[in-house]
């Protein structure tokens, strides 16, 4: 998991346009993008299919645990490989969450190889 950040559109790989602070209200809307180093494609009937399947947390600033949530798997079927990757996910954050600084812990597996990568980002709730 390479680059991690709050959005506020995601046109394609690399283009994206980030929220300036990572100041959010509480219940507000946002989208996640995150680039996938490292993944493989699953070879068949002459595609590739690529599965990475997702996880957030989201901690206090005491390291409390507030929020473990799983996050849709993301298949991609392609006639050709794939050498750059990028999940999107639309993410509400809770209303519950009190004003203060929190932090974002994502971690993708990438289905077919197994491997896992993390990725923090610090956010505010005012």
């Amino acid at each position: 998991l390479s680059n991690l950040e709050f959005c506020q559109q995601i046109e394609s790989y690399g283009r994206f346009i980030p929220f300036e602070g990572n100041r959010f209200a509480p219940g507000q809307q946002v989208l996640l993008y995150c680039e996938v180093d490292h993944f493989v494609a699953a070879e068949q009937d002459g595609m590739f299919e690529t599965r990475i399947q997702g996880q957030f947390q989201i901690i206090d600033a005491d390291n409390n645990v507030l929020v473990d949530q799983a996050l849709p798997l993301d298949t991609q079927l392609s006639r050709n490989r794939l050498r750059d990757y990028y999940v999107g996910y639309h993410m509400t954050l809770p209303r519950q969450l009190p004003t203060g600084s929190y932090r974002l812990q994502v971690t993708l597996e990438d289905t077919v190889s197994k491997n896992k990568g993390t990725r923090v980002i610090p956010f505010e709730i005012f």
